[in-house]
């Protein structure tokens, strides 16, 4: 590999897969996961393929699927870019502008590689169904979506250094005056994680909406768990960042007179407001399908297994495969708990488990961190 290439990628494209390996495997789960062979993965792939090559409404939301994920790679390279750990990369400004274009080109091909491979398994499908002007759609619609990304990374990349000055010149508030970490918190995650977070919402909403369709005598109640605490598990990487906002952005909030368990009812009421467009989904399955007993106890499972995922992390300082591991467990452990009849245990394993490791932990990891800063 070109020594540029190689640096371009252990620099930015394998950060970017680590950091959003929770988000990917979870799409990857709701694509491919939920079905219960390989042939119905196939047949449900195959009609959906075939209705992005035959509707207008299917193609125009695979292309602004394709499109927000571009938009989530072109925000991840300028959040590095504005870092001064990555002052060496600048030295690509002293190669010609043809040769940088070229080496953006082969990055954005790898970190654009989901939404281009199954933009390919589009077009393989056009050519064997004779959808000529479907697959030339789409294949010039890949190929503007990549070249456009690329342009617009260069255009960033030529300014970098200049937009690095400016972050440095902002000082944010909240690390300056503490005052509402409810506010400071609820507003990370709709300024600085939004893509993310609306991805999410979108999968997590529409799956669990879909249930509201089902006839009654359908109706699978353990499916829906299933579904329920997997959309869950897909708000982890959220919890991941707003733990990391919290203890790095927010290090001076730990110095205040706060007390611990003020901290955890707070954060209880950040996943509350968060988990809004679920509430409202299991509301319109709890009408349809006559379930008010389980959509009470969903309620409380929400929050309550965000909340213990967050107190987890204090237990220590974990990188992203730790706690992919991590969640891994918990999503099996509760999946096994939601085939019993009993599911009021859910919310409350969670609220216990989750309350205890918080008031243990919380301290304890503030300590752990010290020491680290000393050696």
């Amino acid at each position: 590999m070109n020594p540029v290439s190689n640096i371009l990628s252990r620099s930015i494209t394998l950060p970017f897969y680590r950091q959003n390996a929770g988000l990917l495997l979870f799409l990857f789960f709701l694509l491919f996961g939920t079905q219960p062979s390989l042939y119905h993965i196939l047949t449900f792939h195959y009609a959906l393929i075939k209705s992005v090559l035959t509707l207008d409404s299917f193609f125009f939301l695979t292309l602004g699927v394709w499109a927000l994920y571009a938009f989530k790679v072109i925000v991840f390279i300028t959040g590095c870019l504005k870092k001064e750990s990555y002052d060496f990369i600048f030295g690509m400004n002293e190669i010609d502008a043809v040769k940088k274009i070229w080496y953006l080109l082969q990055m954005m091909v790898l970190l654009l590689a989901p939404a281009l491979l199954y933009g390919m398994v589009v077009i393989t499908i056009a050519v064997k169904e004779n959808l000529w002007t479907g697959a030339s759609v789409v294949l010039l619609s890949m190929i503007v979506l990549l070249f456009l990304t690329t342009y617009i990374i260069y255009l960033i990349w030529e300014k970098a250094k200049g937009l690095q000055e400016i972050s440095k010149s902002k000082i944010i508030l909240p690390v300056i005056i503490p005052v509402s970490l409810f506010r400071f918190c609820l507003r990370f995650i709709f300024q600085r994680q939004f893509l993310a977070l609306l991805i999410t919402k979108l999968l997590s909403f529409s799956i669990i909406y879909f249930f509201t369709r089902i006839e009654s005598q359908l109706f699978e109640n353990r499916m829906l768990w299933l579904i329920f605490i997997t959309a869950l598990i897909g708000h982890s990487f959220i919890i991941y960042r707003v733990f990391h906002f919290i203890e790095q952005d927010l290090g001076l909030y730990r110095n205040m007179p706060v007390k611990a368990t003020l901290l955890l009812f707070t954060l209880f009421l950040l996943y509350c407001i968060l988990l809004l467009p679920e509430a409202w989904a299991l509301l319109g399955v709890a009408i349809n399908q006559h379930n008010w007993q389980d959509y009470g106890w969903m309620l409380l499972t929400g929050p309550s297994l965000l909340l213990l995922i967050n107190s987890l992390l204090y237990t220590e300082d974990m990188k992203m495969e730790e706690f992919l591991k991590l969640l891994f467990g918990i999503w099996i452990v509760f999946i096994l708990f939601s085939l019993s009849k009993n599911h009021w245990l859910i919310p409350l394993i969670c609220i216990l488990f989750g309350t205890i490791i918080f008031l243990l932990s919380y301290r304890r990891y503030e300590k752990n961190m010290e020491v680290e800063g000393i050696e």
